[in-house]
């Protein structure tokens, strides 16, 4: 049996998304207009009536909503395939005469095409590199601040954590690598410090 290696470490440490400055995604919305008749602001005010200002909250999205719920019910039963469900979804869709789901279809088709054509824009290249970047510099200091980060939480560890002024011993295996039998009924909390840990197997 190995021996225990003391560690001091949280369970496990996530990562904040909201608080980091990732760069802006570009619009460019003249260059858009000159080469797509259309710049993504535009398309989405398609959607408005005098009056409003909210674009995913609006007449428009609502009627297409209720309607588009309605088809998606329908095809539930139906067990598709995730393509099949998309495409004949789509196809009901087109077939019904209503303004707003043709408003709707249509602003999403311009966004397919608006994104596709954006992901081959310099200024995208560029911003994307750059959000990879810092991503991937904050998962490696985030690695090294907990127990799950250093991938040592796998079947055949034993930890020893302190809970109530007790220390107690868990083997991963009978606990899972998330800390618990399940993600909402779990055996202690991220913040929980790892003091000490030891392989007693390990997987072939």
């Amino acid at each position: 049996m190995n021996e225990w290696i003391e560690l001091n470490l949280p369970f496990n440490v996530t990562m904040d998304y909201s608080k980091i400055k990732y760069p802006k995604i570009p619009t460019l919305n003249k260059r858009a207009k000159k080469e797509l008749g259309m710049s993504l602001d535009e398309s989405e005010k398609t959607l408005l009536s005098e009056g409003e200002e909210c674009v995913y909250d609006n007449r428009i999205c609502q009627e297409f909503d209720k309607i588009d719920h309605d088809i998606r019910e329908k095809l539930y039963k139906k067990n598709l395939s995730n393509d099949d469900f998309k495409i004949e979804r789509i196809k009901r869709l087109k077939k019904i005469k209503n303004r707003s789901v043709d408003l709707v279809l249509k602003s999403l088709e311009f966004k397919d095409s608006y994104y596709e054509w954006l992901e081959k824009q310099p200024e995208y290249i560029e911003y994307f590199r750059k959000h990879e970047q810092i991503t991937s510099e904050l998962k490696e200091k985030l690695r090294v601040m907990s127990f799950r980060g250093l991938g040592l939480s796998k079947p055949g560890v034993l930890i020893e954590v302190e809970q109530n002024g007790k220390l107690n011993q868990y083997l991963i295996g009978d606990v899972n690598i998330y800390s618990g039998v399940c993600d909402d009924c779990r055996e202690f909390d991220d913040d929980i410090i790892i003091k000490r840990y030891k392989i007693i197997w390990e997987k072939e």
